[in-house]
């Protein structure tokens, strides 16, 4: 296995060079090559609309559809793009006739928006929903399924949760839980938002009935590019947000045909929403064959000794507590502490963005309290990480020595 000049790669990336970006895990920025393929799309998209619309797009969206399907392993006739999880979640929830004895099951690390749609639905349906407390330090996936194990029954009709956790990196044993759904009648819904780009990621093998994932956060696709996947039967369920050209099946063609546009009329139905930029989806073949180029293996490697050398840098403050397991089985790309210092959250971004032009991620959680995320990808170098444990020792000192405790809470 060849070694990766992680240098020469990180100078491929569009990258701010005069601040310190660890949170890819809410934006991830683009490699030149990508954003300069989005850029001519978008320059031939002003240039000629109908000439790229009908006859540049539909061999592109094939293509694109393709790749992607190769690389999470999964058939592409039920494989739709969607400008982001949020989108595709919203669509698949509000697709299910639900009703007063039906139960959500779900944990207490979601992503605080996804939660949102599920407490709509309650709210329209009257469903419940059933909460899950996670050991957020669990090194143990069978744990986590022998807690689920006895709450996958009847009258739970969905489980919704997260690949890999939002506020703490931890990642859940996605098959497992899926199949152990599946055996009891049970849809499993996953939100896969940080697994592109950070896990190998099988769809066939994790088998949910829906699964959705970011392509702008991990893999470098511009913002605006994602996907979910779904069982054949799954996908007859589905109902778009948005009614336009594609809701009604041209005459003909049989719902996984090729509709010459570059889709099917199943996915067709969902994935056009009147006139769209597409570009951010079309380059998905020339993310996919960067990150290919490095390997995969190496990339993931590479996330990893980057969590732990942050581990290590950050485990002098003892104000900062580990939230996120250690484990490989647990364990991505992400690392999570919980925050004793007297300060919220909107101080403390603004103090390392200010102060150092240090981003990271930043959760208020029920359960955890105040959660500081790190992002390591491929492009991170230690002496970021370093930078953000000197603005961390300097955060410290500030809130030791500030005499007004309201500036420390920005009240």
């Amino acid at each position: 296995m060849a070694t990766v000049n992680w240098q020469l790669a990180r100078s491929k990336i569009l990258i701010d060079s005069e601040s310190c970006n660890l949170n890819c895990g809410s934006f991830g920025p683009c490699p030149r090559i990508v954003w300069e393929e989005c850029q001519h799309l978008r320059h031939e998209l002003a240039r000629q609309p109908m000439n790229f619309f009908l006859r540049m797009v539909p061999e592109r969206l094939k293509i694109a559809r393709k790749a992607l399907s190769a690389h999470i392993d999964f058939n592409h006739k039920n494989l739709i793009f969607s400008s982001n999880v949020t989108v595709a979640i919203n669509m698949i929830a509000s697709s299910y006739n639900l009703g007063g004895g039906d139960v959500i099951l779900t944990t207490d690390l979601e992503y605080g928006a996804m939660r949102w749609v599920w407490e709509r639905i309650q709210q329209k349906t009257g469903c419940s929903i059933e909460t899950v407390e996670i050991p957020h330090l669990c090194e143990n996936p069978n744990e986590i399924i022998a807690i689920f194990e006895p709450l996958l029954r009847s009258p739970v009709k969905l489980l919704f949760f997260s690949h890999v956790t939002s506020p703490t990196g931890m990642v859940l044993p996605a098959r497992e839980l899926c199949r152990l759904a599946g055996s009891r009648g049970i849809d499993s819904i996953v939100d896969g938002a940080h697994s592109v780009g950070t896990l190998n990621l099988s769809l066939c093998d994790i088998n949910a009935d829906f699964y959705g994932g970011n392509l702008h956060k991990w893999l470098g696709s511009p913002t605006g590019s994602a996907f979910f996947g779904c069982k054949p039967k799954a996908m007859d369920l589905l109902e778009p947000l948005i009614v336009s050209w594609g809701f009604q099946k041209p005459f003909g063609l049989e719902q996984d045909d090729d509709d010459g546009l570059g889709s099917t009329p199943n996915i067709r139905k969902l994935e056009f929403t009147g006139t769209i930029d597409p570009s951010p989806w079309l380059v998905t073949p020339v993310a996919i064959d960067f990150q290919n180029g490095l390997g995969m293996d190496q990339i993931f490697n590479r996330q990893r000794e980057l969590i732990h050398y942050t581990r290590e840098r950050l485990a002098p403050l003892n104000w900062l507590v580990p939230a996120t397991p250690v484990s490989r089985e647990t364990s991505c790309a992400m690392v999570a502490f919980q925050v004793k210092l007297p300060i919220q959250l909107d101080r403390l971004r603004r103090f390392l963005w200010e102060n150092h032009r240090v981003e990271i991620g930043l959760n208020q959680h029920p359960r955890l309290g105040l959660l500081l995320r790190v992002s390591c990808h491929f492009f991170t170098q230690e002496s970021e990480i370093d930078r953000l444990s000197k603005a961390l020792i300097d955060l410290e000192r500030w809130v030791t020595e500030c005499s007004n405790p309201s500036q420390m809470t920005g009240n």
